[in-house]
C-alpha cells in the first residue's frame, strides 16, 4: 500500500514539475484524485 502511494506521489510530483502551471494542476487535480480513489479502493479489495 506504502509502495503504491509512493509511486503515486511520485507520477503526480513529476506532472507538477512537467506543468508547472497552476491551471494544469488544478485542472488535473480531479483526474489524479479519482485514479488514486480507485487505487485505494482496488488495493483494499485485493487485500481484504
Amino acid at each position: 500500500m506504502k509502495i503504491a502511494m509512493r509511486l503515486l506521489d511520485a507520477v503526480h510530483f513529476r506532472c507538477l514539475n512537467a506543468r508547472g502551471t497552476l491551471f494544469e494542476v488544478q485542472k488535473a487535480l480531479p483526474l489524479f484524485n479519482g485514479f488514486a480513489d480507485f487505487t485505494n479502493r482496488f488495493v483494499w479489495y485485493r487485500c481484504r
